[in-house]
């Protein structure tokens, strides 16, 4: 599951990875980066639980100006290459992968609470 096939993914070698597909035009994106940075500062000590992002595609500026923003390793998918392969309707799309690259869960769009979104992606 990469977003560029040449680079490994960033949370390769943890047992799962929780990936979020999120974009700078998306009208979801605030809500989802608050996510994403509490998903972060709570998982920060796990060594069960990778995270990672990938960027939609929007102009560069944009894109690179959200992958500042971002709590968590991210890759760019300016050529939407990577929301093709995975079949991506709505931004954010969450999945779990597990260590052999396969996808567990998958999660269209972001939940509050914080704790019902855990329970969609299987984490509480």
């Amino acid at each position: 599951m990469a977003a560029d096939p040449g680079k490994p993914f960033p949370c390769s070698g943890q047992r799962r990875c929780l990936v979020v597909y999120i974009a700078p035009w998306a009208p979801s994106t605030e809500r989802t980066l608050a996510l994403l940075k509490q998903l972060a500062a709570d998982w920060a000590d796990s060594s069960d639980l990778g995270l990672a992002a990938v960027v939609g595609a929007d102009d560069p500026e944009s894109m690179k100006g959200l992958t500042g923003l971002l709590p968590v390793p991210a890759l760019l998918d300016a050529d939407d290459a990577f929301a093709r392969r995975m079949d991506v309707e709505t931004v954010p799309t969450w999945w779990m992968v597990d260590s052999a690259g396969g996808v567990t869960q998958r999660v269209d769009g972001t939940y509050l609470p914080y704790d019902y979104h855990l329970e969609r992606l299987g984490l509480r």
